[in-house]
Order: structure tokens, then C-alpha cells, then sequence
């Protein structure tokens, strides 16, 4: 008589790769994105019966900030460090990099940012807020809030985020009675790099002075800035008159702990600006103030958004895993298109057809070196 055998389930790590960046401009995100994975992993490693009875390991990797540094990470990870899956991807560009170099190998690749409909792959599971929903809850503000009837609008025509932003801003606002958007959009925001004038000063080619004179002379009630937060701050220097004096609404993806710090410290601005992100201070939710005092507790900072969001994706994948009962990454993959429903930091999300985040969105108001919650958004 024979007895048949059962595969002994795996005792080794569960492999996860982390590509963020941890020098230069961005090196808070990456840093807090770190930390925050620190206490998702402990959290679940503490419970063995949470994951399959395996430990979590993540590998974090430097990408520097370049697209293609970023794509050379994931297939390394994929290929040489055998990961089940990738976090990662602070930008809807560079998730869109990881969710290329990772489709082929069948990785899930679940990141912080916001990304439209549809995705550039398939295997792209985004936890934070889709420009779609960023234009629509700044239009509901200015509507709502600011009462305003014009707004001007400057986007940035480079960046896929910033023109979804204004679409779906143009779109809703413009649903009121007596109530108008002009438009007007910039490629070139200041200096080339490398490129120097007769003084050996960096050449500036940059077209905000224009975009600003066109916002100022449209006179508007409100201003909508769907770019960088570095080129919003070079944008409001050249505003004049009363269009200086207006209130305006950051149209761009979450913004990094330095460049929300830069907004806050700019003194010469006149008006407020209010940023949409994905979390503020304890979240509003007992999850995200728990969150917000074990961050406190062990790294002595403010935890932001660079830090909820990833410690979301670091969750959402792991739910996958367990409820796909297994670390491979094809079921993994399929497990988390399938999922509709995930309990975030501040509250549930979801993704339906279409796939777009439905998650609560909250609204800063930013001036005179403070940065204070002005509205909670729910999901659309």
C-alpha cells in the first residue's frame, strides 16, 4: 500500500520589494514610506496566523527618482530576489514604469498614488486618491465652499495627472448655473537643466509668467493649479493685482513632506492654498489615529500622507495573499482584481469597474506657515 504525499507547506519568508526613493528631493517619501512598512510588517509578523503562517520580509530599494532606475529595480527584484509582489510608485508615472517592467512576470504592483482609468497594465492595484476624484472634490470646494462663479485654470499639458485633474474639474463645476472655468496650460516651468545664458546663469524658458498674466487678466474669484507644487510656488510670483489675492486649489498628486513644508513657509503669498491628500493628522477614523500614534511613538514624527498611503498598500496586498490562501503571485495577482472593498486608515474604499479609488478625501487649508484641515470629503 502506498500513502500519498502532500506538499509541506513554505516556512520561507515571504519575499516583497519596495522601490522608492531614498536620496535627493524625494527622500522623505521614500523614508516615511519605509517606516510605515516597518509597522505593517511588524504588525503582521507579530500574529503568526495572519499570513500563512510565514514572515513578511521587504526588500527596499532606491530608485532615485528615475523612471528608468525604477524599471531596472522591479525586474531585478522580480528576477534575482524572486519577490511575490512590489510596492511602490509615488507618482501615476513611475507606477505606470513598475506596472510595465513588472506585467510580463505576472507581479502585483500595488502603489500609493492615484491613477486614472484605465491603467497602462493590468497588474497595477493603486491605494490613492484618481485625479478624477481630486478634480471633482476641488470643484465641489469652490463651489461650495469658496462660492466662487470663475475660476481660472492653469494646468501643466506634460503631466497626465494634472490634465485628468482639469477635465473632470472643468467638467463638474462648469454643471452650475452662471458658473465658468478659463482655461489655460504650460510645458515649460523654469530653468533648463544644464543650459546656461551669456552670464552662465541657467536659462529660463519658462511659460508660468504668461499662463499667470492670462489667469490675472480673466480676473476670477478662484484660481485651479493642476501641476507641481514647485511650480506652484514659482506660478503665485508672478500673479499681480487682485488675481494675488484670490484663493487656489492645488490640482496635483500628494504632495512631499518638503513641498507641503514650502507652501506653508511661503510668506509672500496672499491667499490660501487648499491641497487634497489622503490623509490629515489622525485620519479622522480610530485605524488612522491609531496609525498616527504608533508613528509618533516610534519615529518621533508626523506620520503624512506619504506614510498612511503606504502603509495601505502594504495591507491591501497582504489581505490579498491571505485571501488567496497562497504567496503566488499569479493568484495573488488575481485575488486583488477581485477585490472591491478594503478598510483604509481613514475609512472604507473601493474600487468598482471602472477601478478608480472611491476613498475619503481631505482638504488642507495652507497659509502663513500652517497647514489646517478645511473639509473632509466621503468617497464619491
Amino acid at each position: 500500500m502506498f500513502l500519498g504525499c502532500t506538499p509541506r507547506p513554505s516556512t520561507d519568508p515571504i519575499l516583497i520589494g519596495h522601490v522608492a526613493s531614498f536620496a535627493g528631493p524625494d527622500q522623505a517619501l521614500g523614508e516615511q514610506a519605509k517606516q510605515a512598512l516597518e509597522l505593517a510588517v511588524e504588525e503582521v509578523n507579530n500574529d503568526p496566523g495572519l499570513l500563512l503562517n510565514r514572515r513578511v520580509e521587504v526588500l527596499h530599494v532606491n530608485s532615485a527618482g528615475d523612471d528608468n532606475t525604477i524599471a531596472d529595480a522591479a525586474v531585478r527584484l522580480i528576477t534575482v530576489n524572486r519577490v511575490v509582489a512590489i510596492l511602490g510608485g509615488d507618482t501615476l508615472q513611475q507606477a505606470e514604469r513598475l506596472g510595465r517592467a513588472a506585467q510580463s512576470y505576472s507581479i502585483p504592483v500595488v502603489t500609493p498614488a492615484g491613477l486614472t482609468s484605465p491603467y497602462a497594465s493590468d497588474n497595477l492595484f493603486p491605494v490613492g486618491i484618481a485625479p478624477e476624484f481630486t478634480g471633482q472634490t476641488l470643484a465641489r470646494f469652490s463651489a461650495q465652499e469658496l462660492k466662487a462663479r470663475h475660476v481660472g485654470s492653469v494646468s501643466d499639458a506634460r503631466v497626465p495627472f494634472a490634465t485628468a485633474v482639469t477635465s473632470a474639474f472643468v467638467h463638474d463645476y462648469s454643471q452650475g448655473e452662471g458658473r465658468r472655468v478659463e482655461q489655460c496650460t504650460f510645458r515649460n516651468e523654469g530653468a533648463r537643466e544644464g543650459v546656461k545664458d551669456r552670464e552662465g546663469k541657467e536659462k529660463q524658458e519658462s511659460e508660468l509668467p504668461d499662463a499667470a498674466s492670462r489667469v490675472a487678466r480673466s480676473h476670477p474669484d478662484a484660481i485651479l493649479f493642476a501641476g507641481s507644487a514647485r511650480a506652484l510656488i514659482r506660478f503665485r510670483e508672478h500673479l499681480t493685482g487682485a488675481a494675488g489675492q484670490k484663493p487656489v486649489l492645488f490640482g496635483g498628486e500628494e504632495v512631499p513632506p518638503g513641498e507641503l513644508l514650502a507652501l506653508q513657509q511661503d510668506r509672500t503669498a496672499k491667499s490660501p492654498i487648499y491641497v487634497p491628500t489622503a490623509f490629515a493628522g489622525d485620519g479622522g477614523a480610530t485605524p488612522g489615529q491609531a496609525f498616527a500614534k504608533r508613528y509618533r511613538e516610534r519615529f518621533h514624527l508626523e506620520p503624512t500622507a506619504a506614510a498612511a498611503l503606504a502603509y495601505d498598500a502594504a495591507r491591501l496586498l497582504f489581505q490579498g495573499i491571505r485571501d488567496a490562501n497562497t504567496a503566488e503571485r499569479e493568484r495573488v495577482r488575481e485575488t486583488l482584481s477581485k477585490t472591491v472593498h478594503f478598510d483604509s486608515l481613514t475609512g472604507p474604499i473601493s474600487w468598482e469597474k471602472d477601478r478608480l479609488v472611491r476613498r475619503p478625501v481631505f482638504v488642507l487649508r495652507v497659509e502663513k506657515g500652517t497647514a489646517e484641515l478645511a473639509k473632509r470629503e466621503p468617497p464619491p
